[in-house]
């Protein structure tokens, strides 16, 4: 999956159609995206209910059909890695 693939789907969707989930033994983090926006040259942030993330063009992202641990469908969900390659979450749009 391409930087550029994900990033013209995440711009071109209305933020409160996204959600951000995380889950790690112990801790689940299920959260309306609030807004996108460019981040510097190369990145975007990612701004969630209660929190934010980066994503910059070297890091992993792979489609997915939905994210582990939660039960949804799916119109489109991207799992996410920093660019230290650690899983910091899914990015998805719920059908």
């Amino acid at each position: 999956m391409s930087y550029e693939k994900f990033k013209d789907v995440v711009f071109s969707t209305e933020p409160l159609n996204m959600v951000y989930h995380l889950y790690k033994s112990g801790l689940c983090i299920n959260a309306t995206v609030i807004s996108v926006v460019p981040y510097y040259d190369s990145g975007i942030t990612v701004d969630f209910v209660g929190g934010n993330f980066h994503v910059w063009s070297k890091n992993k992202i792979t489609e997915c059909l939905k994210p582990a641990n939660l039960i949804t469908d799916c119109e489109i969900c991207f799992n996410v890695n920093n660019e230290y390659d650690e899983h910091i979450g899914y990015l998805f749009i719920p059908k």
